[in-house]
């Protein structure tokens, strides 16, 4: 459990430390509305923080929700970035990858005119899909105890 805890935290450092921390040209915080800069740290950040306190106290029905909120926002990421690089933004979401990410690092061949995920979103990506199976097989291993 400690270990999958551990895994958690630094999952949760690392988005709190990308998403408050302008590291440009790997992100580009500096160009968040004061909305954005407040609103996505605090719910996504709240929701990150859940699962490593009910994994270390190894409390079921805490965890189950914990899985529930890895998978609900990596289903956000899915919509928010890859359905858009792979198929057609909508208006909107173009208009705000222009005006935040269009810059930042990126490395998968663009598809278009589609946004392409930059660096630190992959890596949050691939990061939070990595962490849910960890604590799904966690929990698997928990309950069947």
């Amino acid at each position: 459990m400690i270990s999958v805890s551990f895994i958690q935290i630094i999952l949760f450092v690392y988005y709190s430390f990308t998403k408050l921390i302008d590291l440009y040209p790997f992100n580009n915080v500096k160009e968040f509305s004061p909305k954005e800069r407040f609103l996505d740290p605090v719910y996504k950040g709240l929701l990150l923080f859940i699962p490593p306190i009910s994994f270390s106290f190894a409390l079921g029905w805490m965890m189950f929700l914990s899985l529930v909120i890895y998978l609900f926002i990596l289903i956000y990421e899915i919509k928010k970035w890859w359905i858009p690089y792979l198929f057609k933004p909508d208006g909107s979401w173009q208009k705000k990858y222009e005006r935040i990410y269009k810059d930042t690092v990126t490395f998968l061949p663009p598809i278009k005119d589609n946004p392409i995920p930059n660096l630190e979103n992959v890596i949050f990506h691939v990061f939070i899909a990595a962490t849910f199976t960890l604590s799904l097989f966690c929990y698997i291993s928990q309950i069947n105890k």
